[in-house]
């Protein structure tokens, strides 16, 4: 009898022991029969709130929000939007009664805008860079490579066209300078009368000479600007 009650009360201490250790892995049940979550379990994300942009209200474009073209989000109904310079004067408006579709407006930098029952204005993206340019193909590359050469002789020839109008110049100023100077013996010698006859022939001589050396120049080079 004593070795029953034994064994009795030891199945029910180990009744004891292991109740709680079940129960801690135990989810509680709601009266409607749905399992309540541990409170360790992450809360779910908020619910998204509106979009970005900007609602009613007097804004400073730079200040308040950054210049761009702005469209409405929502169907809008008796919307007044306004823009106007910073000392008041206005750039444009509209009231626009109902529109189920986007309003749109661009704001420049330091223009003050007003928005009344339009909902929210939100700004378009910047557009995309430009795709970066094509290599260029092989025809393209001969005729860039045609045109520097073309270039490049034209340069030359114009450098020698160059040279070739300082020697002109030089050669007449020094033909022009050289007789000037017979000329100016000429007008001496004939401020005394009678003058030497031989002394005359002989500078009329030398400035014939110099007139055809001018002549035999020809024309000037004409060249392109340096």
């Amino acid at each position: 009898m004593t070795v029953r009650r034994h064994l009795r009360c030891l199945a029910a201490a180990l009744a004891v022991l292991t109740v709680p250790a079940c129960a801690a892995h135990t989810p509680t049940t709601s009266s409607a029969g749905t399992s309540t979550p541990s409170p360790d379990a992450p809360s779910p994300s908020p619910s998204p709130s509106q979009p970005e942009g900007i609602g009613d209200g007097n804004f400073l474009v730079g200040r308040d929000t950054p210049a761009g073209t702005y469209r409405t989000v929502y169907v809008v109904r008796n919307c007044y939007w306004e823009r106007s310079t910073s000392a008041g004067s206005i750039i444009a408006n509209d009231m626009i009664t109902y529109a189920p579709g986007e309003v749109t407006v661009t704001l420049g930098y330091g223009e003050a805008f007003t928005s009344k029952n339009c909902g929210r204005w939100v700004m378009d993206p910047p557009p995309p860079p430009p795709p970066p340019p094509s290599p260029p193909s092989a025809a393209e590359i001969a005729a860039s490579k045609k045109a520097e050469a073309e270039e490049a002789k034209a340069e030359a020839k114009n450098r020698a066209c160059i040279k070739r109008r300082d020697t002109y110049d030089a050669t007449f100023d020094k033909l022009m300078a050289e007789q000037q100077k017979i000329s100016d013996k000429l007008d001496k010698l004939m401020e005394h009368y009678p003058y030497d006859e031989d002394e005359y022939d002989k500078l009329m001589d030398q400035d014939e000479k110099k007139l055809d050396k001018i002549h035999e120049l020809g024309d000037r080079p004409d060249c392109e600007p340096a």
